[in-house]
């Protein structure tokens, strides 16, 4: 038994301090001892299992075509946080919604408000809306002179015109106005006669005023009324050329203002008290100008009387 330990210390001494040992415990019973006395102090394994577990930590060295096991990581699990479930009859508390403070929106800076249309056409009263080509351009310009054709100038008040065409045809009491009607089912230019209608506000009718076979069978157009409310004037083309009567509507007489040898009269327009027309012609000159006559015809003179072409006057009430 002895000689077994022996060398089973002999070959553990060889494993650990290599062949040198060995050979001093062959050699010496008293280094045997010696070399017992050391695997004593190391603790040195007895059985094969312990040898066997010895040489694995002694030497590193893995043997070929050996796969080394290495024992797994641990690794924690995750702390996993539980709701307290809530008892059967536990009532959910029940949070308010946070309300969101409302802000006026800042009103919008109001624009200055400009004069009124009445204003406006109040301050170019008894003066004369026409337009010129007296700038040159593809198209006139709107002018606007004083009654007696002086200080012409150039008028922004456009914007105005639909107004001043309504008072244009109005009774100056609003009870009725005038328009052009023709033929339904003609177009508008080539329709060969047209009439002057009244429309009565009051009870809604229309009925024809002026035209139509016998005397007027022909073109009727450009009505205007009287700013007394007693006399409408017009354009008609019953002498086969444009010239302007008025009719009477007391009695319902027309009376013929203009006489053409060749020229024509068009657009005539009463001035705010009814004493006079203007109107435009291109008698004597042969250009477009803006005339003006007393109510009954006489007294014809020539407003613009220059080079230019000036058209559609219109007298401001």
């Amino acid at each position: 038994m002895n000689n077994k330990r022996l060398a089973t210390l002999t070959l553990l001494l060889c494993l650990l301090f290599g062949l040198a040992a060995c050979d001093l415990v062959s050699q010496s019973p008293s280094r045997t001892n010696a070399a017992e006395s050391v695997a004593q102090t190391a603790n040195a394994p007895e059985t094969a299992t312990d040898m066997a577990t010895a040489r694995a930590v002694a030497s590193p060295t893995i043997a070929p075509n050996t796969v080394q096991i290495l024992a797994p990581t641990r690794v924690p699990l995750p702390t996993v946080l539980i709701p307290t479930p809530l008892a059967l009859n536990a009532t959910p508390t029940r949070v308010a919604p946070t309300r969101t403070p409302f802000v006026s929106p800042t009103a919008p800076r109001r624009a200055a408000t400009p004069r009124s249309i009445v204003e406006r056409i109040a301050a170019l009263r008894n003066q004369i809306l026409f337009f010129t080509d007296r700038e040159g351009g593809l198209y006139p310009k709107l002018y606007v002179m004083n009654a007696d054709g002086a200080n012409p100038r150039a008028c922004d008040c456009s914007d105005l015109l639909v107004e001043l065409a309504r008072r244009q045809v109005t009774a100056p009491d609003g009870h009725a106005f005038v328009y052009v009607r023709g033929p339904e089912d003609e177009p508008v230019f080539r329709q060969t006669d047209t009439q002057i209608w009244i429309h009565d506000n009051a009870s809604n009718t229309d009925s024809l005023l002026i035209g139509g076979p016998p005397a007027f069978g022909w073109l009727d157009y450009d009505p205007v009324w009287s700013p007394r409310g007693d006399e409408i004037a017009w354009v008609t083309q019953i002498n086969k050329v444009d010239e302007i009567y008025a009719l009477d509507l007391p009695t319902r007489k027309s009376q013929r203002l203009t006489r053409s040898a060749w020229e024509w009269y068009k657009h005539p327009t009463y001035a705010p008290d009814g004493s006079q027309l203007a109107f435009m012609s291109n008698r004597v000159t042969g250009r477009q100008q803006i005339w003006v006559m007393a109510r009954d015809g006489d007294a014809m003179r020539n407003l613009s009387n220059n080079a230019y072409n000036d058209s559609s006057p219109l007298w401001v009430k």
